[in-house]
């Protein structure tokens, strides 16, 4: 009993003593701590969404091009380079018959208003076939600081071939995909 007495005594005179070091310092000032804290954000690159459905006028004679085109917001953080799919599923199809199937790109301003985005380059500037549309020079986007996002539009070009006609009120589709890689 009376080790458990002084063992008592013991703890109640070390928390008696304790108490000063959990008190606030003196006047009132306040002990702080700081953390430095520091994140690497990586290069990032992405589609705010998939590009609306294209639907140029109904082609109305033999010699009748029809065109199309919508935008879709491009995100990111550095500079990269936009390709596309060449094969026959960006060509205007029937099934039976095609369509000669022309794209083109363009982008919009940076925040500043004066420089392009980016250079659709000599395969993406003007209508090309879709199957040399982006193929072997990319079109090529540049990052302007404080400024992540692009506006990139597609366009597509719609015709019958030369000396041929295409098959009578048939629904031709397609479907092209634009690819994102870094340079």
């Amino acid at each position: 009993m009376r080790k458990l007495l002084i063992t008592l005594t013991v703890v109640i005179a070390l928390c008696l003593t304790t108490n000063s070091v959990w008190a606030s310092p003196v006047g009132g000032d306040k002990d702080t701590a700081t953390c430095a804290i520091s994140v690497t954000v990586d290069s990032i690159a992405e589609w705010a969404e998939n590009f609306a459905a294209l639907e140029p006028n109904n082609i109305t004679s033999q010699s009748d091009t029809q065109e199309a085109y919508c935008a879709a917001t491009l995100y990111t953080n550095g500079n990269l380079e936009i390709g596309a799919d060449t094969s026959a599923t960006a060509q205007l199809s029937d099934g039976n018959d095609v369509l000669v199937t022309k794209y083109k790109i363009a982008f919009d301003y940076d925040g500043a208003g004066s420089n392009t985005y980016g250079t659709a380059g000599a395969q993406g500037a003007t209508y090309q076939a879709h199957s040399s549309f982006l193929n072997t020079t990319k079109a090529t986007v540049t990052h302007y600081t404080n400024d992540g996002n692009i506006e990139v539009t597609l366009w597509v070009e719609a015709s019958n071939d030369a000396g041929d006609l295409a098959d009578a009120s048939a629904y031709y589709s397609a479907t092209q995909t634009l690819t994102i890689t870094w340079p």
